[in-house]
């Protein structure tokens, strides 16, 4: 296909089937569901990976294995490079 009017259209697609994948990954809420989440989460771009984060915030809450919190809490806690930003007089470190 080399129709450039389909990209709008093959991108809103695509941004429905994360949307269905994280949504279902959610509600299984299992260990190897929650590390799928988890490594979208580390793929995703900061700007795409929200729904990612607030479906692992979601299942933080309902779920009662303690290992699967744990997992969560871990990969939500901001890491030492979260605050890195290319604009240093916006860097949290810098004053």
């Amino acid at each position: 296909m080399h129709d450039p009017i389909a990209i709008p259209f093959l991108e809103r697609a695509r941004q429905l089937v994360e949307t269905i994948v994280i949504d279902s990954l959610e509600r299984i809420a299992n260990e190897e569901a929650v590390r799928v989440l988890i490594l979208a989460l580390t793929r995703l771009p900061n700007d795409e990976n929200i729904l990612v984060r607030s479906s692992l915030e979601r299942v933080r809450g309902k779920t009662s294995d303690p290992a699967i919190k744990q997992e969560i809490e871990r990969a939500l806690a901001p890491s030492p490079t979260s605050n890195r930003c290319c604009f240093p007089m916006l860097r949290r470190d810098a004053v």
